[in-house]
């Protein structure tokens, strides 16, 4: 094989073993969502709930690996990445993975977190399972009228959105688009620091294509 063929050989497996474990996760959550939503409610609602958006935050925080070539330290890049991605406001996409995370706001769809103040605003999300369209659109959020002061009665301004888990689950085939199109610019060198990443990162579905990779990387300075 040739060197460029190598090349093209290794991004169209490690694309497409991403894709697989994405599209494997996804089934997964849809099938809690299906359960999660179908009358009659158990006892254990809450936790159910606490599940499918832990689920889906994981998984968001999973692909970012990917598109950042970094094993850790990601964390700060996300909220621009699905902003950029998503068509966000940065706002809320710094609301959406700051309050999100926060354990209390993994108790059901009534419940709040707020962040830390962003350029003078408190955030408060609410986090819902319902069909967007139901309430306006399909762009993963709605924000609510800004308050002139916030929950607690101070005067600092303070703004609610709420984000829909059926949404933003579906605009997540996105993020992976955005990653296809960084290992499609990816040198030999990234391409290898993506294979050790991905030998680093867990995998739910068989991921034995790595093992092909690693030999193509191999033979790669032996090709023409």
């Amino acid at each position: 094989m040739q060197k460029a063929d190598i090349i093209d050989y290794i991004k169209l497996a490690m694309l497409q073993l991403i894709r697989d474990e994405h599209e494997f996760r996804i089934e997964y959550l849809h099938k809690r969502y299906v359960e999660r939503t179908t009358p009659p409610r158990t006892l254990y609602f809450q936790l159910e709930e606490a599940t499918l958006w832990m689920g889906l935050y994981t998984h968001i925080n999973w692909l970012a690996h990917f598109r950042f070539l970094k094993s850790k330290g990601v964390d700060s890049k996300v909220s621009e990445w699905i902003a950029e991605v998503f068509g966000w406001p940065i706002e809320y996409a710094k609301a959406f993975w700051t309050c999100g995370r926060n354990p209390l706001a993994h108790t059901g769809n009534r419940s709040q977190a707020y962040s830390e103040n962003i350029k003078g605003i408190k955030y408060y999300i609410s986090l819902n399972l319902d069909n967007q369209e139901d309430w306006n659109g399909g762009n993963g959020y709605m924000a609510a009228s800004p308050m002139k002061k916030d929950i607690g009665g101070s005067p600092l301004p303070a703004q609610r959105v709420i984000f829909f888990y059926p949404a933003i689950k579906s605009m997540l085939t996105q993020l992976t688009d955005d990653i296809a199109t960084f290992i499609g610019t990816m040198t030999f060198d990234q391409l290898k620091s993506l294979s050790v990443l991905t030998g680093k990162m867990p995998f739910i579905k068989d991921s034995s294509t790595l093992y092909g990779v690693s030999e193509q990387i191999r033979v790669y300075k032996y090709a023409a």
